[in-house]
């Protein structure tokens, strides 16, 4: 038996990575443009 606590965090920690997941999703195609085409649009908060 799994402690309520433990089984908490858990589902959490799912909510969690599926939240992520969906964001990199939304995102990952703007910053493939950005990293893809520097020279036509470049922002200074993600140059690193």
């Amino acid at each position: 038996m799994i402690p309520p606590h433990i089984r908490m965090n858990t589902v959490y920690s799912k909510e969690i990575q599926a939240a992520s997941y969906g964001i990199a999703l939304i995102y990952l195609p703007i910053f493939a443009q950005v990293g893809l085409f520097p020279g036509q649009k470049v922002s200074p908060g993600l140059a690193t």
